[in-house]
């Protein structure tokens, strides 16, 4: 099961943090997002993580029983 991940870039602005999420659907979008937003950490001198929620972003469908032969 795949679950809601957020890219969150961490820096500072006038001597004051931010933080900015971004939402992604999984862990792996999460770190290609990462690998792409490295060009943009280095000039905002920022820290980047993926923290991975506890809400799935989608679910298990249910196999359907077999049918009985009569």
């Amino acid at each position: 099961m795949e679950f809601f991940t957020v890219l969150v870039f961490s820096y500072v602005v006038d001597g004051g943090p931010i933080e900015l999420p971004l939402i992604t659907t999984s862990e792996w979008e999460c770190s290609d997002a990462l690998e792409a937003a490295i060009p943009l950490s280095e000039v905002l001198e920022a820290d980047m993580f993926c923290r991975v929620s506890d809400i799935p972003s989608s679910s298990i469908r249910p196999k359907l029983r077999p049918e009985k032969e009569e």
